[in-house]
């Protein structure tokens, strides 16, 4: 994946945006059912962050299969109906 400047414009966007919403989500939770939902609430992140991770790393994959091939891989949908 090449790090470009529109890419890096993504990469700072979500940094800025994880680092206001999840402590304010975190103390939405934290009056009502108090500390204990904090680990919860960074184990959903961690699962969302890591399922975001997999998925670049598949499509980059994906495409660089594609460039070297040349080809464009379309599944073949039509044994499910």
């Amino acid at each position: 994946m090449d790090i470009t400047g529109r890419v890096m414009r993504w990469f700072i966007t979500g940094i800025g945006v994880g680092n206001m919403f999840f402590p304010w989500l975190i103390g939405q939770f934290f009056e009502t059912t108090g500390p204990s939902v904090m680990p919860l609430i960074n184990l959903i992140a961690f699962i969302l962050a890591l399922g975001l991770l997999i998925n670049m790393l598949v499509l980059t994959r994906m495409k660089e299969i594609n460039r070297i091939t040349g080809s464009i891989m379309i599944k073949d949908w039509s044994h499910c109906s």
